[in-house]
Parts: C-alpha cells; structure tokens; sequence
C-alpha cells in the first residue's frame, strides 16, 4: 500500500469503527509519510508489517529490484493465493512469496 509523497498510505478513522482491521504482513508506505496511521497505527511494526520504500523498478512498474525488502516476507498462508502472480510467473518460490503482484526473479 503506497501513499503520496508526505500522506499517510493508510489511515483507519476510529469515527467509523473503534476495531480497526487486522494488517498481517503488509508494506504501507509513503515517501516522507508514514504508514498505518489512526486507529490501525498500532499494528505498524506488529504482524509482520512494515513501512519502507518497496523499490520498485519504476513509477508504474512494480517489479522490485535486487535487494527490495518486501522479497520473500509475504505470507505463504493467505487465503484464496493464487498459483501465479501477475506476469504469470510462480507465486511461491522457494517456499516463500514476495509482497505485492509480482514475484523477483529468484
């Protein structure tokens, strides 16, 4: 989940509902912003979450390059996975999934 530059990439108005959703290994992201904010923002760096900059091979291409710190930190658990991941590539490699639609090349 990405967020404009200096935004928040997700914010849970407690308005609406004090229980917020559960995040489980996620990448909320903002570049000069900040991630899970609100009623969420608890789970920040719980559950495997995290916040840093995916580094994507470019603006609208959402491959990551070598060394992207959301390789092999998905969850292989999730419901519904599917066989493939967006290119049409192997979704599970080496018993591990990436975060976001597209598997690096390992």
């Amino acid at each position: 989940m990405i967020g404009p530059t200096g935004s928040t990439a997700v914010y849970c108005d407690p308005t609406y509902d004090s229980n917020p959703p559960t995040f489980t290994k996620n990448d909320a992201y903002s570049p000069n912003g900040s991630g899970l904010q609100g009623s969420c923002s608890e789970q920040a760096s719980a559950n495997g979450n995290i916040s840093v900059d995916p580094m994507f091979s470019g603006a609208t291409n959402f491959h990551v390059k070598a060394g992207s710190p959301i390789i092999g930190v998905g969850d292989v658990s999730a419901p519904d996975l599917p066989l493939s991941d967006l290119g049409g590539g192997p979704r599970i490699v080496n018993g591990e999934i990436d975060m976001g639609v597209y598997e690096y090349p390992h």
